[in-house]
């Protein structure tokens, strides 16, 4: 597939997804909060999560280890996520967390390489992005305490609406612009 191509639907996909997570959080209730605590912990959940971010670190792990460990970095991948379903905790919410990082990282190699307009914006909404995922990453029950405090204190519903309506329209303009002109120089 070709690389333009595959950015154009990295951006449009993430502006659904951004759009999806601030419709939850719009319409997330305090009844809601019993059964998001018990998925965040939930395994059986996070395992698909954390093996496509783990298959995702592959190419950039490729560059830094010693060659003859790159043909076993598949393998390592699988036996990792083996691993953290057995003994992680809060594996999806880690799981979300590596692929916030991931995706930033991705974000800003291609964004740079097609030229997009605004790249500068979405490379800070995306930095915001992925600072969020190392705190997750280390804490992640924070995203537990985060739909706890959204119950009780409206700012922080708020807050992250605005935060995914906004990425989410920066990274569908940002789609639709390459979509329309392709590689910008």
């Amino acid at each position: 597939m070709d690389d333009l191509l595959l950015y154009k639907i990295v951006l449009i996909a993430a502006a659904l997804v951004s759009f999806a997570a601030a419709y939850l959080l719009l319409k997330f209730k305090a009844g809601n909060l019993p059964l998001c605590e018990k998925l965040l912990r939930d395994r059986r959940l996070g395992l698909p999560l954390a093996l496509g971010g783990l298959l995702w670190c592959v190419p950039y792990a490729r560059v830094l280890v010693w060659d003859w460990m790159a043909p076993w970095l598949l393998a390592l991948a699988l036996v990792l996520t083996a691993l953290v379903y057995f003994y992680l905790e809060y594996l999806p919410s880690r799981a979300i967390a590596g692929i916030m990082i991931l995706y930033t990282a991705y974000v800003a190699q291609e964004s740079y390489a097609f030229h997009t307009p605004g790249a500068p914006w979405l490379m800070i909404l995306s930095w915001l992005m992925a600072v969020a995922g190392m705190f997750i990453a280390a804490k992640p029950h924070l995203i537990r305490d985060y739909f706890r405090k959204i119950v009780v204190d409206e700012r922080y519903r708020l807050l992250g609406v605005t935060f995914f309506l906004v990425y989410g329209l920066w990274s569908l303009t940002t789609g639709v612009i390459h979509i329309v002109k392709g590689t910008i120089s």
